[in-house]
C-alpha cells in the first residue's frame, strides 16, 4: 500500500530534528529582495501556516522548500540535507487544482501511481476516493465537479504517492466561504489521520487559526519572519471561544503593525523622491 493511516510519533516534537529548515535564506529576483535572512524550522508532523501581507514572500518561501527555487544565500534543508530540487517527498497543492480534463476523477487521483499490479492500483485509488468522500463521483470528469470537489481530487492525487510533506499555496482562496469551511474540516481530518508535515500559505487569519499548530507571521520589504505563534488549542476548534478570539486579535495586531510600518516607509520614500 503506497500510504496508510498510522499512529503519531510518540517522541515530543521538541526533541526531534526539524523536518524542513531554512537557514539564513535569502532570495532575490533582479533588484527585488523577496526574502532576506529567513530562518525557520518546520517540525515533523506539524501544521505550520504562513500569513502576511501580499508581497511578503510567502509563496517564495514555499517554493524554496519545494525545490522550485534555490536560495541565493543560506540554505533550504529537509531532514538536515540540502534540498536539491522538487521531489515526490514534497508535493505542492496550488490554488488551481490543475486536473487533467480528459481523465475521470479516479484516473486523476491514480495518475502518479504505477499501473501494475492492477489490483493494488485499484485498491489504492478506491481508498483515496473514500478518504476524500468522492466514491460516488469516481467516473466524472473535472468539468462536472464543483470547485471544492476539484480540490479534494487534487489533495487525493497528492496523497497517492505518500509524500512526507504537503506544501499548500492558498488552495482554498478561490472557494466560497461555506465550501472553504467544509474543506478545512476535511483537511484537518486527513492531517490528524495521516500525520503529514504541512506548510500552508494563506491570507486568511481565520484559516490559519482554524488549522495550525504554529503560525509564522511574515513581514515585507524585504520578506522575513516577524513572529512565530504556537497554537496550543485542541482540534476541532471552537471559533466562539475566548482563546481563539484572543489569538485572532493578536495576529491581526501584528499584521496591522507591519502594514503601518510599510505605509510609513513608503511615505518617507515618496517624500524623499
Amino acid at each position: 500500500m503506497p500510504f496508510a493511516l498510522h499512529d503519531p510519533p510518540v517522541r515530543p516534537a521538541a526533541l526531534e530534528a526539524p523536518k524542513l529548515s531554512l537557514r539564513g535564506a535569502s532570495k532575490r529576483f533582479g533588484g527585488l529582495v523577496a526574502l532576506a535572512d529567513v530562518s525557520l524550522d518546520v517540525r515533523r508532523g506539524e501544521f505550520l501556516s504562513l500569513v502576511g501581507p501580499s508581497g511578503c514572500g510567502k509563496s517564495t518561501l514555499l517554493h524554496l522548500l519545494a525545490g522550485f527555487e534555490k536560495p541565493d544565500d543560506g540554505a533550504a534543508l529537509m531532514d538536515g540535507r540540502p534540498i536539491a530540487g522538487p521531489g515526490p517527498d514534497r508535493l505542492v497543492i496550488f490554488q488551481d487544482p490543475a486536473l487533467l480534463p480528459w481523465l475521470t476523477v479516479a484516473d486523476n487521483i491514480g495518475f502518479g501511481l504505477p499501473k501494475k499490479p492492477r489490483e493494488l492500483y485499484e485498491e489504492t485509488v478506491g481508498l483515496l476516493l473514500r478518504l476524500v468522500h468522492l466514491e460516488k463521483f469516481a467516473h466524472l470528469r473535472p468539468h462536472e465537479l464543483s470547485g471544492g470537489m476539484k480540490q479534494r481530487v487534487a489533495l487525493a492525487r497528492a496523497l497517492a504517492v505518500d509524500p512526507q510533506v504537503l506544501l499548500m499555496d492558498e488552495p482554498f482562496a478561490a472557494l466560497d466561504p461555506q465550501t472553504r469551511e467544509l474543506l478545512h474540516l476535511e483537511l484537518q481530518r486527513l492531517w490528524l489521520g495521516l500525520h503529514k508535515t504541512v506548510v500552508f500559505v494563506t491570507h486568511s487569519v481565520e484559516e490559519a487559526v482554524r488549522l495550525s499548530d504554529r503560525i509564522a507571521i511574515m513581514a515585507t520589504q524585504p520578506g522575513r519572519i516577524r513572529r512565530v505563534l504556537d497554537v496550543d488549542l485542541p482540534h476541532p476548534r471552537d471559533f466562539n471561544s475566548p482563546e481563539v478570539a484572543e489569538l485572532r486579535a493578536a495576529i491581526r495586531e501584528e499584521m496591522r503593525d507591519e502594514l503601518a510600518k510599510l505605509a510609513r516607509r513608503e511615505g518617507d520614500e515618496g517624500w524623499r523622491r
